[in-house]
């Protein structure tokens, strides 16, 4: 049995992976030490292999090699299933990483979709952990009822009292039609908004709400302070607009008042089409009625993380859910959602875990961004949704 591998550059999951097993016909790659797989991780490829055993499976979309990793074992197994064969790699030019700088950690979840039954969020807040703040990207609720937000707001006082919340509002969290009064439709989400900013003020975070709809706060709590803001860009009939404009000029003046090199979170429920995984080469409208204007101005700005959710795409799409502009600076992220979500991967093998509901932890050190991907079922790390960015344009 043979396993070489043909990475794009030292620390990148990108690259060719070619197997050869004689008499077997499929195969698994994982992440490895010397001692062997690294269990808490998922495998990120299934290899049909042909009459020669042989396979070849192509990595892209931006991932990294896992810190502890420093070898990939395949895993092949026989046509009648009678037993299979395994063999340790080494990673070429690989070395373990350790943290060693301060960091913020985020946990990242989106389109929650809260019914009736909280048992799916309560176990994403659970999967969480003790991060230093949770991101909510939008689609808390499934219906925008107030019994709906009253849930949520039970679940994160139970599950996560201690913890600091950012969220924006999805195109369910608003009810479908503006009946029978306007403001009675509109205001469960902003009284949801509220709550959390006083939460987050008795944490001394400086919250700041533009009458838009639109937020700012800074947070911090590995040395350095980090700007997010929220953007709420729904209104009846689940449609994705800017009402003139307002929030984009605020955001717009927002950046432009913060000093440079300072990270900016932006939450948005709905993905940018130039950044969007599920966009087909273009073929589809965006979903934001200002997304031209949008992008436009976070280009004009730098050190940008974007996190959008809203496509229900599994972390496990090979081409990625995160994106890169490396002459910005600007990151990209299409959170998955808790719920099982969509695999349009097109490989002939794939595995029923990279469909489970997962969340995606994002720790920020001042020299890069490491981004994880968690399931909400089993904990483990997600392979296909690991990222390593560099801060440094």
């Amino acid at each position: 049995m043979k396993l070489h591998l043909n990475l794009k550059d030292p620390g990148s999951a990108d690259g060719i992976y070619q197997i050869k097993a004689g008499g077997c016909m499929a195969a698994s790659l994982q992440w490895a030490d010397e001692k062997g797989p690294l269990e808490d991780w998922t495998a990120f490829a299934y290899i049909p292999l042909n009459g020669n055993g042989c396979g070849t499976f192509r990595f892209t979309g931006g991932r990294a090699v896992p810190p502890e990793a420093t070898h990939v074992m395949a895993r092949a197994v026989k046509p009648d299933f009678s037993g299979r064969e395994e063999i340790l790699a080494p990673i070429p030019g690989c070395r373990k990483l350790m943290h060693t700088e301060e960091e913020t950690i985020f946990c990242v979840m989106s389109d929650i979709h809260l019914s009736s039954k909280s048992g799916s969020f309560r176990r994403a807040l659970r999967t969480a952990g003790d991060p230093d703040f949770i991101l909510l990207a939008g689609d808390l609720t499934n219906d925008g009822r107030p019994e709906q937000f009253e849930q949520v707001c039970r679940c994160i006082e139970e599950e996560a009292a201690d913890i600091p919340v950012f969220a924006v509002a999805g195109n369910h969290d608003i009810l479908l039609k503006p009946l029978p009064q306007v403001d009675q439709n509109v205001g469960s989400y902003y009284r949801l908004q509220d709550w959390l900013c006083r939460r987050a003020r008795r944490a001394g975070i400086k919250w700041e709400q533009d009458i838009s709809g639109a937020y700012s706060a800074y947070a911090g709590a590995g040395g350095e302070e980090i700007d997010i803001t929220g953007l709420n860009a729904v209104s009846h009939w689940r449609r994705f607009v800017f009402p003139g404009g307002r929030q984009l000029n605020w955001l717009e003046r927002h950046l432009e008042s913060v000093e440079d090199g300072k990270l900016h979170i932006v939450l948005c429920h709905a993905p940018m089409m130039s950044h969007n995984p599920m966009r087909r080469g273009g073929t589809k409208s965006p979903y934001l009625s200002r997304d031209e204007e949008l992008q436009q101005l976070l280009d004009r700005h730098s050190q940008i993380l974007f996190i959008s959710g809203h496509t229900h795409i599994s972390l496990n799409e090979l081409p990625g859910c995160v994106e890169y502009d490396a002459g910005r600076g600007n990151i990209y992220v299409n959170d998955a959602c808790i719920c099982p979500s969509a695999l349009h991967t097109g490989e002939t093998l794939a595995a029923g875990e990279w469909t489970e509901g997962s969340v995606m932890d994002v720790r920020v050190g001042r020299q890069e961004i490491e981004l994880i991907g968690r399931s909400v079922i089993s904990g483990k790390k997600i392979s296909r949704g690991y990222y390593r960015i560099s801060r440094y344009i």
